[in-house]
């Protein structure tokens, strides 16, 4: 599934292009939320936080990502991403999002994805995201 660059993430894409010095940010993590800000290009992660899940057993979860091919260019996730096992029973996800922070409020959100068809989880169970599943271009 295609996602959508925030104003934050495409700022870094663009700098990046014209060969602007970017700092690496320590990683990037994937989130699970329920909705979207009402702003969600320019919101911050404290607005996208406030949508996320917080269910015991849900973590955010580090991404990696494949070179990017295609014409527009295209990156999408190189490995399986696993959330859970879930201790408790998760309310259903709608949407996923791409941070720089393993947790907390502090950091920039990157791009977000809307899934096109909600997951829901029980108690006992986790969610997994296939490689190559979230994939994100510049345009």
């Amino acid at each position: 599934m295609s996602g959508q660059l925030t104003q934050a993430g495409a700022d870094r894409a663009v700098q990046a292009g014209v060969g602007e010095a970017q700092s690496a940010a320590a990683g990037m993590y994937l989130a699970l939320a329920t909705a979207l800000p009402g702003s969600p290009d320019t919101d911050t992660l404290a607005t996208f936080a406030g949508n996320e899940i917080s269910t015991a057993g849900y973590s955010r979860q580090a991404v990696t990502w494949d070179a990017p091919a295609g014409d527009p260019s295209e990156i999408s996730n190189s490995a399986v991403i696993n959330f859970g096992t879930f201790t408790a029973d998760p309310p259903e996800v709608t949407h996923v999002f791409l941070c720089t922070a393993s947790s907390g409020t502090v950091g920039d959100v990157l791009a977000y994805w809307e899934l096109d068809t909600a997951r829901d989880a029980n108690n006992g169970d986790s969610l997994e995201f296939g490689a190559n599943e979230l994939a994100i271009s510049v345009d």
